[in-house]
């Protein structure tokens, strides 16, 4: 290491040295492409869109965005229908059933045979109040 006072000489010395070759324009090779202006971002208005569907945005008079409604004019109508005709046929099965166990077990002379009717009866009636109600015929609705 040298001296501190010739140290700020040296320094500057080696500072010079580094920024020197920096300073001198570079012979640029002849297979480079000239250098043209650098490509600058446009604003490319766009056209109007075609709307995908019943909703699209316009401009107002201000030139504020405003969400205009495409009323179903002009498009042909979808039309959807609701069928619960396969849940009332099950309903009505389990309440045939139910009605022909209760008559079984009225008549049924052996207590044992009586109750496992009894037992087959009070799982149909069980079955038939899960089933019986709004909400499951909504579940098993057939739409078509």
């Amino acid at each position: 290491m040298e001296g501190i006072g010739t140290g700020g000489a040296a320094l500057s010395a080696a500072a010079a040295a580094r920024t020197a070759p920096a300073q001198r324009p570079q012979p640029e090779p002849e297979h480079a492409p000239a250098k043209s202006a650098p490509d600058v971002d446009r604003y490319m208005p766009e056209g109007e869109r075609a709307c995908a569907g019943l909703y699209r945005v316009k401009r107002d008079e201000n030139g504020a965005p405003k969400v205009l409604f495409d009323g179903p004019e002009g498009r042909p109508a979808e039309t959807c229908t609701s069928d619960t005709e396969r849940v009332d046929r099950e309903l009505e099965g389990l309440r045939r059933q139910r009605e022909a166990l209760a008559r079984q077990a009225d008549r049924e002379r052996d207590p044992v045979r009586a109750q496992a009717l009894e037992r087959r009866l009070a799982q149909v009636e069980a079955q038939l109040a899960r089933k019986d109600n709004e909400s499951y015929r909504r579940q098993n609705t057939d739409f078509s």
